[in-house]
């Protein structure tokens, strides 16, 4: 038996641990660069009706129509450093609590993988972008439903919706997944999550074209007049068979560049879910649904495919934008999510053997990820966090990891589409 003051010490343990790697991983991406593409939703609102990713500039607007257009930048960088904080701080209890509750090296090393993996990176990289916000969202989606809240949970996530469509990939198959947990309004929760995840989804198709009076509140925020068109034109405007047979050309034209930024960024969420599949197996079978089919390979087959597609899911977003890796680079999170159900169901259900093959991949993968600088890889290019770093990377200052780099990017630039 493992006492209560082994525990307690065993969490402090892995927080700090936790906390710094993620802290490493933090300060790889975090700059003083804002791009239009992110500070833009801060600008738009309902004042010209409504329209889909109008709810944080509704709420923005007023606040930054009283200061000085010189101060936008700096509110942004301040909620962006805040909101980082706070994720990072609630990631950290998270999988604290979890290896915790599960009591296994394996689980602790899939949570160090998460820290290390390019998730917290990307997040930092894109300064006022909505993805740490719906992840925030999503983190109080699983928390209102683990608390068997489920109005809350689903008001979240219609919150998330109105803020970017990204949460529909982000929290709705997660929402589902925890959804089914516990016998207690089991089939309700399920249902309801269905229900508003497909009533999220006409919301989002049925949404009106947005004013193209919006160009001109770009201009006004001093935003260039092409690149006012640019965000009217390829953020807000587009519907989505333009977009998918637009995504469709590209994938076509790029599509080692494009598996190559699909495989960096989710590559650490697969191991993850790889985990879950070896370590969690019959807590899968016992938290999904299927009285149709006989335990056997059918089944087994049936739930690998739902607990991947879970824990994989924003990378369907990629069939309708083009940031490829910052997408990918959700995976290890949502990933993780899963790992947190499937062993909040019933540790008992927990693979008893010993420390094994999976502990040692996480955690080379992890070493391998915490050498690696930041990346964002595009089909039409890639970025490295060098022009306004908060803190320059003492990675690309290493002579052997630069020149590695600096092939690795020479090799994408041939593949560009």
């Amino acid at each position: 038996m493992i006492s209560l003051s082994q525990c307690t010490t065993a969490v402090g343990r892995d927080t700090i641990l936790f906390l710094g790697l993620g802290a490493i991983s933090v300060l790889k991406g975090l700059n003083w660069a804002l791009a239009p593409e992110g500070s833009y939703l801060y600008y738009i609102d309902y004042r010209f009706g409504f329209l889909m990713r109008g709810l944080v500039g509704q709420i923005f607007s007023p606040f930054l129509a009283r200061l000085p257009h010189s101060a936008h930048e700096k509110v942004f960088l301040a909620w962006h450093f805040l909101t980082l904080t706070v994720l990072l701080v609630l990631l950290v209890r998270l999988a604290a609590q979890t290896v915790a509750q599960s009591r296994r090296v394996d689980v602790l090393a899939m949570a160090a993988l998460l820290f290390c993996s390019p998730f917290l990176a990307s997040l930092a990289y894109f300064t006022a972008a909505p993805d740490i916000l719906l992840c925030l969202l999503t983190l109080g989606v699983v928390a209102a439903i683990r608390a068997r809240r489920f109005l809350l949970a689903w008001l979240i996530f219609l919150v998330g919706v109105l803020i970017h469509q990204l949460m529909v990939f982000i929290a709705l198959p997660l929402m589902v997944l925890f959804s089914m947990i516990g016998d207690e309004l089991r089939t309700r929760a399920v249902a309801g999550s269905l229900a508003i995840g497909l009533a999220a989804c006409l919301v989002i198709l049925m949404a009106p074209a947005p004013d193209p009076r919006l160009i001109r509140v770009f201009i006004d925020q001093g935003i260039s007049p092409e690149g006012a068109r640019d965000l009217y034109d390829f953020q807000l405007s587009q519907e989505l068979v333009e977009i998918s047979s637009v995504m469709a050309g590209w994938w076509l034209k790029g599509f080692i560049n494009g598996m190559i930024a699909v495989a960096y960024g989710a590559l650490p969420g697969v191991a993850i879910l790889g985990g879950c599949l070896v370590l969690l197996r019959a807590s899968i079978q016992a938290v999904v649904p299927l009285p149709l089919l006989r335990p056997g390979r059918p089944r087994a087959i049936l739930t690998a495919i739902l607990v991947l597609g879970v824990g994989l899911s924003p990378l369907l977003v990629l069939a309708m934008a083009w940031d490829l890796s910052r997408f990918a680079a959700l995976c290890p999170f949502t990933a993780f999510l899963v790992a947190v159900a499937l062993v909040g169901f019933d540790r008992r259900q927990l693979n008893q053997s010993g420390p094994s093959l999976l502990a040692l991949t996480c955690i080379v993968l992890a070493v391998a990820y915490l050498c690696l600088p930041f990346l964002g890889l595009w089909f039409g290019g890639w970025k490295l966090n060098a022009d306004r770093p908060f803190i320059r990377d003492p990675i690309l200052a290493l002579e052997p990891m630069r020149t590695a780099i600096e092939s690795f990017l020479r090799f994408y630039d041939r593949n560009v589409p």
